[in-house]
């Protein structure tokens, strides 16, 4: 929302995305190191490591199941341990020497998501009925949810079952785990959309086992759950309404593996089903623009003519950002680009009256301040603080005024005190 005080806002709560997601690339030591992703992890967190340069499973641990407690999102198996993600810091986390995830001369990618209302989420819970209802803190309606029994006692439903608001209906499923076209399975999410508040699970899942779920929100400008129909042709432009930095995409009509990329790794494709290296975009991925992303040709990985296909992507935290001064608001560099069609990074504005922002917005409530040419983000300043500063800044600009009229009227005074006795004032001579 946005005050009546100029240059002021305040959010309504949504996550700051460099606050809550971050892609870090790092080289193995076959020792101990401390990575840096930027992400405070010391609360709700999940941490998603996969070598870029060998065949290896792909690694994912999360606060709730504790350091050292990894599952594999191209494997069936449980929760398992081995010292590997051994701290979960204020910055990011630290690695032991096991070699799956801190191999010398391998290099590696982190995915570090924080939970944050209207982003993400995760939830543990115990299956205890045929039918059930499981609360979440993801305030919002999930776009997406993944679900993954945690044992490993068999026979088990071991595979990673996966909800999107875009499939055929809530009886649909996807496996992360599997190049599975969807499938109708009504006893995964007992043919029940998810809530703001709760989702359900049905009879498929097993009882007295163990589970966690990841979240996935919807949120414009944040996150977007969304599908696409391919089209066979050689630039097929996705819109997300904001400038992505990682994304995941699967075909859901035809057989094929799931899909991430991010911009840290240029054009490069992994799959989460499979544990190869990472890949070249020849399957048909061209990359990230302003608005979203571009696919290409009629592979059916990503853009087969009249092949349904969605996807989860998330904003790019680097994404440049301006302040808005005629509606009072900062602005990201996409916005800019959809609403005048040119680049604002290489692009003057003023005219318009875009101005470039010399820091990033953080928290959830801004002050604007104009600093020569461009405006500076001021964070976590109540509209109180704020307006009290200003009023504090008046009265003492309204001092400052009252003391130099007070200092004109004192010399006033003594200039007619000594022309009274006779006198002149200091540096004057008595006239004739």
């Amino acid at each position: 929302d946005w005050s009546d005080t100029n240059h002021f806002k305040t959010s309504s709560g949504t996550a700051d995305i460099k606050d809550v997601f971050s892609t870090t690339l790092y080289a193995g030591n076959d020792g101990t190191q401390s990575i840096t992703s930027g992400i405070d992890n010391t609360s709700k967190s999940l941490v998603w490591i996969k070598s870029r340069t060998n065949s290896r499973d792909h690694y994912l641990y999360d606060t709730l199941r504790g350091v050292n407690n990894y599952l594999r999102s191209n494997d069936t198996g449980g929760s398992d341990t081995a010292t590997s993600l051994t701290a979960f810091n204020s910055d990011g986390f630290d690695l032991g020497n096991y070699p799956f995830i801190n191999s010398i001369n391998e290099n590696f990618v982190a995915w570090n998501w924080k939970a944050a209302p209207g982003f993400f989420d995760i939830v543990p819970f115990t299956k205890t009925s045929g039918r059930m209802a499981v609360p979440h803190s993801l305030g919002s309606v999930p776009g997406m949810m993944i679900v993954k029994n945690l044992e490993n006692t068999f026979p088990v439903d071991g595979d990673w079952y996966v909800y999107h608001k875009d499939l055929t209906d809530n009886t649909y499923t996807l496996k992360l785990n599997e190049t599975d076209a969807e499938e109708s399975n009504s006893g995964v999410w007992n043919a029940e959309d998810p809530t703001a508040t709760e989702f359900i699970v049905g009879s498929s899942l097993t009882t007295n086992n163990k589970y966690v779920a990841y979240l996935f929100a919807d949120t414009p400008g944040l996150i977007k759950c969304g599908t696409y129909t391919g089209d066979d042709t050689s630039s097929h432009p996705i819109s997300c309404g904001f400038k992505p930095g990682w994304v995941l995409i699967k075909n859901t009509i035809f057989g094929s593996d799931w899909f991430v990329m991010d911009a840290e790794r240029s054009n490069m494709t992994l799959r989460p089903n499979e544990a190869d290296g990472e890949a070249d975009a020849a399957y048909g991925w061209t990359g990230f623009d302003n608005d979203g992303f571009v696919v290409r040709g009629n592979n059916p990985n990503f853009n087969a003519s009249g092949n349904t296909y969605i996807y989860v992507a998330i904003a790019d935290p680097t994404t440049t950002t301006y302040y808005d001064e005629l509606n009072t608001r900062a602005v990201s560099q996409h916005e800019l680009v959809r609403r005048f069609g040119v680049d604002a990074d290489t692009t003057n504005l003023r005219n318009q009256g875009i101005y470039p922002l010399v820091n990033q917005p953080t928290g959830t409530t801004e002050a604007f301040v104009k600093e020569g040419d461009a405006y500076r983000a001021i964070p976590n300043r109540s509209m109180e603080v704020f307006q009290a500063q200003q009023e504090a800044d008046a009265a003492n600009e309204r001092l400052d005024d009252a003391n130099e009229a007070l200092e004109t009227l004192r010399v006033d005074f003594e200039a007619r005190l000594l022309k009274l006795e006779g006198k002149q004032p200091r540096g004057k001579k008595k006239d004739d």
